[in-house]
């Protein structure tokens, strides 16, 4: 049964639902789309938990910060201000977590989530144990030692909170608060957007600063013009970094295509990308994005004088933009970026209430105060898989 907010007096229904069936009712008639968090007034909600019971915390006999949530909800017939701010949590949960979907991003699908518990995070790998070799009958099988490789991530925490004053009830600022609930919820996505993309674009070919490319725990060249020889540059392999190209176009995308078809993991002189390009990202500034849509669907190659099919047309790469490059133009990259690129995940968007009696309540008028927050971070783990074109 879901919440007629329109129709049905919200404090008939607390009283005959009771505390927890009115809670469930809100959560239920948010969760099935019945009802949306703008169909709610806050003073009505106020009223309908707390009996209208007065708003200043000076009026005597209530005091609403401090005193226990049993004695306050006998002293206002069993409902309370408990009541209040989980219905009014519910509300502010749902708009953030809308607004935190609605935002656009390539972000996600450009890492693997790795869950974690912890600020830094290590990743722990191992080289190949070497080449495939025959093994005859009743040999043993042979083993050419093992390297361990690992990569370090750092996590962090991000958020921001949403306090419903004393003003905000009595004047009924409820679209103010579920304005702020969206908001909040936007920024929250957009900033993990930036901290993905900024990772994974990173530095400049053959540069290390602010690499989240971090072997033995040490920053290190993300994308490289040359070979690798060691551990410290995460594993002997071939380059993954172009430079005197910029532009999208058919002798850059040959070029990347030597590249990927010579890659190797060094341990074994095995080659990494048997696959191809197949299905690729090609993620590039927005001035390019049209460029790469016309060479991965157009049946003719673009600005061809002699009207060729177009090569590239059958590797269906996914165009991607991003305002991340910054002021750059001529930058790009192609890749399967999930093989490379994790997220380190310790919690993902959540929405909390903050204990009652807390210091911003008291300092602020706060009825109650909700945060909104995520824990994690960007880090790569492996160069095979993604190129930089600049």
């Amino acid at each position: 049964m879901a919440i007629n907010v329109v129709k049905d007096d919200l404090r008939e229904v607390v009283k005959s639902l009771g505390p927890q069936g009115f809670l469930d009712m809100v959560n239920e008639s948010l969760d099935s789309g019945k009802a949306k968090p703008e169909d709610f007034s806050i003073k009505e909600l106020w009223i309908a938990c707390t009996g209208d019971a007065p708003l200043d915390s000076r009026d005597p006999g209530l005091d609403f910060r401090y005193m226990e949530a049993q004695a306050l909800d006998e002293a206002i017939g069993g409902m309370g201000t408990s009541l209040f701010v989980k219905a009014t949590g519910a509300l502010i949960n749902k708009k953030v977590r809308e607004a935190y979907d609605a935002v656009y991003g390539v972000g996600d699908r450009l890492v693997t989530v790795v869950p974690s518990r912890l600020k830094r995070e290590t990743i722990v790998g191992f080289t190949r144990m070497g080449a495939v070799e025959e093994v005859r009958e009743l040999e043993e099988y042979k083993s050419r030692g093992m390297q361990e490789l690992y990569f370090t991530v750092e996590n962090h925490k991000y958020g921001g909170l949403i306090g419903i004053s004393e003003e905000t009830v009595r004047m009924d600022q409820t679209g103010q608060i579920l304005l702020q609930a969206a908001r909040i919820g936007e920024e929250c996505r957009q900033h993990k957007e930036k901290l993905i993309l900024e990772g994974v674009i990173g530095p400049a070919v053959d540069s290390s600063t602010n690499s989240v490319f971090k072997p033995e725990g040490t920053a290190a060249i993300l994308y490289k013009s040359t070979a690798r020889t060691s551990l410290a540059e995460g594993g002997k392999g071939g380059p993954n970094g172009l430079t005197g190209y910029g532009d999208i176009n058919h002798a850059a995308l040959d070029a990347v295509k030597a590249l990927v078809a010579k890659q190797y993991d060094g341990e074994t002189d095995q080659y990494v990308n048997l696959g191809g390009m197949q299905g690729w990202i090609l993620l590039c500034p927005a001035e390019l994005h049209d460029t790469a849509w016309e060479i991965t669907n157009t049946q003719k190659t673009p600005f061809s004088a002699d009207n060729a099919e177009n090569y590239w047309r059958q590797f269906q790469f996914v165009p991607e933009w991003s305002p991340y490059f910054g002021s750059t133009t001529t930058t790009w990259l192609i890749g399967d970026f999930r093989k490379d690129f994790i997220w380190t995940e310790v919690f993902p968007l959540e929405v909390k209430r903050l204990a009652r009696g807390t210091e911003v309540e008291f300092t602020r008028d706060m009825i109650a105060c909700y945060k909104a927050r995520f824990m994690g971070g960007i880090g790569c783990i492996d160069y095979h898989h993604v190129y930089k074109v600049e």
